[in-house]
């Protein structure tokens, strides 16, 4: 396998069993455009002139590079492997290799990636001063002076021992190098993957022991949890089981008017607009879905805030006048919604007393399956509204779009800060499909817990 930057971090996951994300890692924590974005601020902390010429550093294509400056566009191949490190750092002694880690902490793949860089380095004859990770430091504020945005975090033993794993791999013979090892025979859709509550190393444990339906474990486990010898029973039965009291008491409780709400927010890195600390909530859109009970129409309002102006009181308006304080407000994990009301009933003081009364109708529906009142088959023993929806839906709402998780919603917004060229239009788009669908669904899922209790 050759080594790069995207595929480096597979030398070091190759024996650790199945992957239990259908998002790779390195997606989940950070992307090129925002590191692309990040790299100003790292240079104006470095204080030192900033190279950003193109270069390729090869065994036939050495290169000086010059003292008391910072390239950020260096590449690094040696017999096919490659790798291009976020910033070089140039002393008089040697090299630091730096890379933007968009955490509190180093991340590993990260911190991977400095070890092939560093690798790749020293058998191109280079010194290796420090290998560093650019944290985000928790302290910063942008109102203040005090403190700089990155923390630098040496790495340098770490990735030494990086370097002399993939020298070991790079001189092994594929028969016996670490990537050919034999990957562990899992099938991640096995029943026990799905078994809620349980460690990942436990359920790695039990498949290896043969532990693999619901019926084995039922059979296997003496110690299981009630929820999970219920999710065991549904699974095996193909019948939901329902806690009938508590769902009609929850039912009960509903006004004739039904609203189903959702915020949309992202957490940029670097300070924007009103912001000033990093990884700030950023909300940026509302979704509501309307149910009248009586008459069975319904309806939706939305609205979506560009990342181009201070829009907090807009906001925060448009919610006052899209929710109805007199009528239930149906919320899935109500955590974002609430503190984001609280946030401008602080900020607005003349706001309060009508967030207040929206605050007091707040419905948190998630509570009935985190709760395990109500487990339904397929539910893979996940309790997101994705999950849930594909457990009560054979055609799936999420299917068809281009952003299919608040993850992904995240990722697009800030695409509009990160890329002045991209689509605009198609993104914002794209964000308020997936937000329709996601009050569209919690308003499935009503209906669902209905036909549950009319059955």
């Amino acid at each position: 396998m050759i080594l790069t930057d995207a595929s480096v971090s597979q030398v070091f996951r190759s024996n650790r069993g199945p992957h239990r994300s259908g998002i790779s890692d390195h997606i989940l924590v950070q992307c090129d455009e925002e590191r692309q974005y990040l790299l100003p601020h790292a240079v104006s902390q470095l204080n030192l002139k900033w190279d950003k010429t193109p270069y390729r550093i090869s065994p036939d294509t050495l290169l000086t590079l010059q003292s008391h400056r910072v390239y950020s566009q260096v590449s690094f191949t040696y017999n096919g492997h490659n790798s291009c490190p976020d910033l070089i750092r140039v002393r008089d002694n040697g090299l630091d290799i730096i890379a933007i880690s968009v955490s509190y902490h180093p991340i590993k793949d990260v911190v991977t990636r400095l070890g092939l860089t560093r690798f790749l380095c020293e058998q191109l004859g280079y010194l290796i001063v420090s290998t560093q990770a650019f944290c985000i430091n928790p302290t910063f504020c942008r109102d203040s002076n005090l403190g700089n945005f990155f923390k630098p975090v040496i790495v340098s033993s770490k990735t030494t021992q990086i370097a002399r794993t993939l020298s070991h791999y790079i001189n092994t013979s594929p028969s016996t190098c670490i990537a050919s090892k034999p990957s562990l025979a899992c099938d991640t859709s096995a029943d026990i993957f799905q078994l809620t509550k349980l460690p990942y190393k436990k359920k790695l444990s039990y498949f290896k022991s043969g532990i693999k339906t619901f019926h084995d474990i039922l059979s296997s486990l003496p110690d299981l949890t009630k929820p999970q010898q219920k999710q065991c029973h549904v699974e095996i039965t193909q019948t939901p089981f329902v806690d009938l009291p508590i769902l009609q008491a929850f039912l009960s409780k509903l006004s004739p008017t039904i609203q189903f709400f959702d915020i949309e927010a992202c957490q940029f890195p670097y300070p924007i607009l009103y912001t000033t600390k990093p990884f700030e909530v950023f909300p940026f859109l509302f979704s509501v879905h309307y149910l009248n009970q009586d008459s069975h129409k319904t309806s939706h309002s939305l609205q979506f805030y560009d990342p181009d102006m201070d829009f907090r009181r807009q906001f925060a308006e448009s919610l006052i006048h899209s929710l109805d304080p007199s009528q239930s407000i149906i919320v899935f994990d109500t955590t974002l919604e609430r503190s984001i009301c609280r946030y401008f009933s602080d900020i607005f003081p003349d706001l309060s007393d009508i967030f207040s009364l929206i605050l007091d109708q707040f419905v948190d529906i998630s509570s009935l399956f985190f709760n395990h009142h109500v487990l339904l088959p397929g539910m893979q023993g996940k309790y997101s509204i994705k999950h849930i929806i594909k457990a009560i839906n054979t055609a799936n709402p999420y299917l068809d779009l281009s952003i299919q998780s608040g993850f992904f919603a995240s990722h697009a917004y800030k695409q509009l800060v990160y890329d002045p060229h991209c689509n605009h239009h198609q993104i914002k788009q794209s964000i308020i499909d997936y937000a329709s669908t996601d009050t569209h669904a919690l308003l499935l899922v009503y209906h669902y817990l209905l036909k549950l209790v009319e059955n």
